[in-house]
This record gives structure tokens, C-alpha cells and sequence, in this order.
């Protein structure tokens, strides 16, 4: 847990030289563990604000809306699903900053 916080914290340089948002390697790791990509990904959603808000606004919205409004972290991933979940934070993450991936603005 240690490792992951001090990656949601950091800013990295890729292999390539390309910066990368503190967002993107915890995402990328995500990816890469999918037996911890859940936990993960409450750990990134809790740590920026931004992206719990998102998750809150997408699990709240009409296509997916229940009985109830969610208002937490946990069951906003479990209404969404860990992969819509996690597509929607990537793209997030690279809007925020476009060089992420190599490209321009």
C-alpha cells in the first residue's frame, strides 16, 4: 500500500522520456493486477477528487442509476464495473494532460 500511494503521489518519467501524470502508473498498474485492480482503483479515486467525482457522477447517472444515490467510492466501482471504471479514469487522466500518451495538445 506504501508503493501505491507513493506512485499516486509522484510525477514520472516514462522509458521515453514522455512525463507522465501521477495518475497514469497507478492506472497502468491497475491493469497489469487485476486481482488488486478494484482496491486499486479506490485508492487512485480516493486520493484525487476529481476522479471520485467522476465515478460518483457516472454510477449516478441515468443509464445507471438505482433506487438509490450512491455517494462512496466502493459502490460507485461495483454499480460501474472495475473496467468501465477504469477506461473512464484513463481517459480522464489523459485529458488532464495530453502528453501523457505522446501526443500533442
Amino acid at each position: 500500500r506504501g508503493e501505491m500511494r507513493d506512485m499516486l503521489r509522484s510525477r514520472i518519467t516514462g522509458r521515453h522520456g514522455i512525463k507522465t501524470t501521477s495518475l497514469l502508473e497507478p492506472l497502468l498498474e491497475a491493469s497489469r493486477r487485476p486481482d488488486d485492480a478494484f482496491e486499486i482503483l479506490i485508492e487512485v479515486a480516493e486520493a484525487h477528487p476529481e476522479m471520485k467525482a467522476l465515478l460518483l457522477k457516472a454510477a449516478n447517472s441515468a443509464t445507471r442509476r438505482g433506487y438509490q444515490r450512491i455517494r462512496d467510492v466502493r459502490p460507485a466501482l461495483v454499480r460501474i464495473g472495475v473496467l468501465a471504471a477504469a477506461r473512464l479514469m484513463l481517459e480522464a487522466a489523459h485529458r488532464e494532460d495530453p502528453t501523457t500518451f505522446g501526443h500533442a495538445a
